[in-house]
């Protein structure tokens, strides 16, 4: 996790955690300080005969956090437009050129400039678990292989 994201206060808990074996489907739930997002994962048809509820509800779990990562993508994008119409409002009712007012003017598009980086920060971090999901997919798909390989040597 980037720097930025260790200085921040995160709490994300595990609210709910399930894997149907019949529809091969896991199911899960976080809670954070921006709401509950949940994730879901389908078995592949080829791991049935080695369904792992593991597998499942770590790939749900990334899926539910990758939700969670929008939401404060989401959140920052409403905080900036937030912060341009006060700058604009402030212009529009005050003159910016006069000393102190130029200062109080500028202050909203430091926080602007905190969030787009922010932002930044979310984006490198989803795509860190793109990158987690995708090799988990392929350490499935070798796994996979390697198993039927060896069941149909012993069934020969």
């Amino acid at each position: 996790m980037n720097n930025f994201l260790n200085s921040q206060r995160i709490h994300i808990e595990l609210s709910k955690a399930v894997f149907d074996r019949e529809t091969g489907i896991s199911e899960v739930t976080i809670r954070t300080d921006y709401g509950e997002f949940t994730g879901t994962a389908k078995m592949h048809p080829d791991d049935t005969p080695y369904a792992s509820e593991f597998t499942g509800c770590g790939l749900a779990e990334r899926r539910a956090y990758k939700k969670y990562i929008k939401a404060r993508i989401r959140e920052c994008n409403a905080q900036i437009k937030i912060l341009k119409h006060l700058a604009d409002t402030y212009k529009y009712m005050c003159n910016p050129d006069e000393l102190d007012n130029k200062k109080l003017y500028w202050k909203p598009f430091d926080f602007i400039e905190n969030l787009r980086q922010e932002i930044t920060v979310w984006k490198e971090e989803m795509q860190m678990v793109d990158r987690d999901i995708a090799e988990s997919i392929k350490i499935r798909d070798k796994i996979t292989k390697r198993l039927n390989a060896v069941s149909t040597n012993g069934q020969n």
